[in-house]
């Protein structure tokens, strides 16, 4: 939106003065609905009685989970059904050491606290693309408003 608005909106008709970036509002917005959307997992968890479970688990049969517990212990779950919610990792890339601070993984890309002048996204699956396409500008507007910026895919 905001590199549109810089952007495209003149020639259509539309002229808009003043546009600005506010990145600490745009991330407190960001933290604002993470909390939320986290939240609003939780409660249909609970409401529909599925018991949620942080910890590593490894499957001891079909029906049975051993789960060494985030805050300490060990568990074992049994159900009919299991869901499992690995979230991601990224992937390691030779010669580059993840500090979260100039070499980062998506997670620390949403928490960057100054817009970026260069920056190469390294990855063309679903997160990577994420941060490059027009569905989340809002978010990662920096990526097409400068022209540093540059993707590259991996292969394993």
């Amino acid at each position: 939106m905001y590199h549109q608005i810089l952007h495209d909106t003149k020639k259509r008709g539309i002229e808009v003065g003043d546009v600005k970036l506010n990145l600490q509002q745009m991330m407190s917005a960001k933290d604002t609905s993470v909390a939320g959307l986290t939240k609003g997992v939780e409660f249909l968890f609970k409401k529909n009685n599925v018991e949620y479970v942080k910890g590593t688990g490894a499957f001891a049969d079909k029906h049975t989970v051993q789960v060494n517990l985030i805050d300490g212990g060990e568990t074992t779950l049994r159900a009919k059904n299991i869901i499992i919610a690995t979230g991601s990792e990224s992937t390691p890339f030779p010669g580059l050491t993840i500090d979260e601070k100039r070499v980062v993984t998506s997670t620390g890309a949403i928490a960057l606290t100054e817009v970026p002048k260069k920056m190469i996204v390294i990855g063309g699956g679903i997160i990577g693309l994420e941060m490059v396409s027009d569905a989340c500008m809002e978010m990662w507007l920096w990526l097409t408003t400068y022209p540093g910026i540059r993707m590259v895919e991996t292969r394993r």
